[in-house]
């Protein structure tokens, strides 16, 4: 048996220019922290710079939302409930998250 669907707000197309451009900060900065951490080693300054970027995006999105949540359905990532949309300034990051 399957979950029912439940209908986002990117479904229902009331996602703002500036939730996609946070969110994209998010998607951007765990990539960034995820590399990052697989270069050096935690103590390192620039992992460090990589994780405290990711702490203040996922903050950004908590304080606007009330919760900040990264999942994947299918091809898709979504926070909280909007779906992120695919640019080229994105698409690496996406890609290998």
């Amino acid at each position: 048996m399957t979950a029912p669907h439940s209908t986002t707000r990117a479904d229902r197309g009331t996602t703002d220019g500036g939730n996609q451009k946070t969110i994209r900060a998010l998607i951007v900065a765990m990539n960034s922290a995820v590399r990052a951490v697989r270069l050096y080693p935690v103590e390192n300054t620039a992992v460090q710079k990589a994780i405290a970027e990711l702490g203040a995006c996922a903050d950004r999105v908590r304080e606007s939302e009330g919760h900040c949540t990264v999942r994947r359905v299918g091809d898709y990532l979504f926070v909280n409930d909007t779906r992120l949309r695919l640019t080229f300034d994105n698409y690496a990051a996406v890609a290998a998250l």
